[in-house]
């Protein structure tokens, strides 16, 4: 699986979590995915105001007995799980993270494989950020590239059938000036290095 990517069973044990904290008397009053790019995974990062009356300390004792009593602590370590007051100012700027919007185009590269139906590779390169491979996404038929340019990137009718007969005709086209957030961009792969903003917090 890309460590990149998060699953539906993160979600689902995050939410798991919420609930237990609850019943443990820890509130989370806001709760969210963060991808660490240094270690190549997701945390689910909690905000609680338990935290400024029991201190931190107790704060992850608490949050920690409970995982051990309940069967989550087989599906999530708790070095995955971070823990901060709901004023501390670095979970908006883990929020801040998958909200950043880069500018940039979208490239599409025709090829046509030996059966005859085309293939199709898609870059988004920024236009602000130097060096780096800009990663790839490759899209195998006609009709798997329109149901991404619909769905994931939002082109209208008009721009979309403008791309299909140059990809037709001259095998590349590039949709310029786009606005993707970075929470897009890691959800359909094609996220550049480096990551715009490096936000870490060492417990």
């Amino acid at each position: 699986m890309d460590k990149g990517i998060l699953v539906d069973r993160d979600l689902r044990i995050g939410r798991d979590v919420i609930g237990l904290l609850a019943a443990a008397n820890l509130t989370v009053d806001d709760a969210f995915w963060a991808y660490v790019p240094e270690l190549e995974e997701w945390k689910l990062v909690l905000s609680s105001p338990s935290v400024k009356q029991l201190g931190l300390h107790n704060s992850y004792l608490r949050m920690s007995n409970a995982l051990r009593e309940s069967p989550l602590w087989k599906e999530i370590p708790l070095s995955r799980i971070s823990l901060f007051a709901s004023d501390d100012n670095i979970v908006e700027r883990l929020k801040a993270l998958e909200t950043h919007r880069y500018e940039g185009a979208l490239e599409i590269v025709r090829s046509e494989r030996k059966n005859g139906s085309p293939n199709f590779l898609v870059f988004f390169v920024p236009y602000k950020i130097p060096g780096g491979e800009a990663p790839a996404l490759s899209l195998k038929g006609e009709s798997k590239l329109e149901k991404f340019l619909r769905q994931e990137i939002g082109v209208s009718e008009r721009a979309l059938q403008l791309a299909l007969n140059d990809l037709d005709t001259r095998g590349a086209y590039t949709f310029e000036n786009l606005e993707l957030t970075t929470a897009k961009l890691r959800k359909i792969g094609l996220l550049p290095p480096p990551h715009p903003r490096r936000v870490y917090s060492r417990q």
